[in-house]
This record gives structure tokens, sequence and C-alpha cells, in this order.
């Protein structure tokens, strides 16, 4: 039964990857900003079709008003107040604000309730300095709440439940073997 299941499993990541990738099953993204964050966010998309996400607009209202800019394929609006028609419009799943949130809250301070009121997730992209780990590093950046206020916590051990479950099966079979 558990490796059925452990098939069932690869077997169905497997296909709504695949799916994802063929266009089906996707979601439409509006990313808010056009800095070298939202740079890195279209490459990753890019790079992962199989996360299914689909670009339909960026909008970045620090733009100067007559310029329109491009970045990459994609043309970047600079008009706030046609961001709650494109959410309409192109029919918007998720939306990723690469810009500071403060400074974007200056312009319009009821998008985040309007977003919420009508069933849009978004994901803000935090500045956190620009500290980097180097890639053998095993810090994992985890957002969570403590005492009233969001946090940013860097564990330097693998949190994975999976991982310590399996481990933790593992040491229980191998002292049954070593006591018997």
């Amino acid at each position: 039964a558990f490796l059925l299941l452990l098939f069932k499993r690869v077997f169905m990541k497997a296909l709504l990857s695949a799916l994802r990738e063929a266009g089906f099953d996707t979601k439409n993204i509006m990313i808010i900003g056009s800095n070298s964050k939202a740079k890195k966010l279209i490459e990753e998309f890019n790079i992962h079709q199989e996360y299914g996400f689909r670009i339909k607009s960026i909008v970045d209202p620090f733009l100067d008003k007559t310029e329109k800019s491009s970045f990459g394929p994609f043309i970047v609006e600079n008009d706030i107040s046609k961001i709650r028609s494109y959410l309409i419009k192109e029919s918007i799943d998720e939306i990723f604000v690469t810009i500071n949130p403060k400074k974007f809250l200056t312009i319009d301070k009821d998008l985040f309730n309007y977003l919420d009121y009508i069933g849009v997730s978004y994901h803000v992209c935090i500045d956190t300095g620009e500290s980097k780990f180097s890639e053998e590093s095993k810090f994992k950046v985890l957002v969570d709440e403590y005492y009233g206020m969001q946090m940013l916590s860097y564990h330097s051990i693998n949190a994975n439940l999976y991982e310590l479950a399996i481990k933790d099966v593992i040491e229980k079979i191998l002292a049954s073997i070593l006591i018997f």
C-alpha cells in the first residue's frame, strides 16, 4: 500500500507538471513593479513552466506617466488606476508585488483589502537586506508570526516534516535491529 501511495503521488505530480507545461491548469499572474526582483521572478517562471504561471500584465506605478516601458516581452503599464480593471479583464489569480509595500500603499491604500474581498492571492517580495548565503548553507528562510508580529526566521537545520519522519522511522528500525 505504501509503494502504491508513493507511486500515485509521483505519478500525479508528473502528470500535473506536464499538463501545466502544456498550458492547462495555469494561473494568470500580475506583477506590480519592474525592478530586479520582478526580472528574477519572470526568469524563474520561464525556467519552471511546470508551476503553471502565465504572466498577463506588469504594472509599475512609479514609472514616468508619459513613458511606457518594455520589460522583456511585456509592456509595463504605469497607470495604477487600471489595476482593478486588469484583475477582472485578465482573470488574474495571483499578484506578486516586487516594489516596497510601504511605498506602494502611499498610492493605493485599499488595494490589498480589495484583493482580499475578491479572493485574489497576493505575494509581497520583501527585501531581506540582500543577505545571501553560500550554496552549501542549510539556512532556510521562513516567514512566521511571533507575538503578533511577522518575522523572517533563518533556521540552520532543515525542518522538513517528511524528512524528519523518514529519519525517525529509519532510526527506530535500526535501533530495533541492534536491540534484537
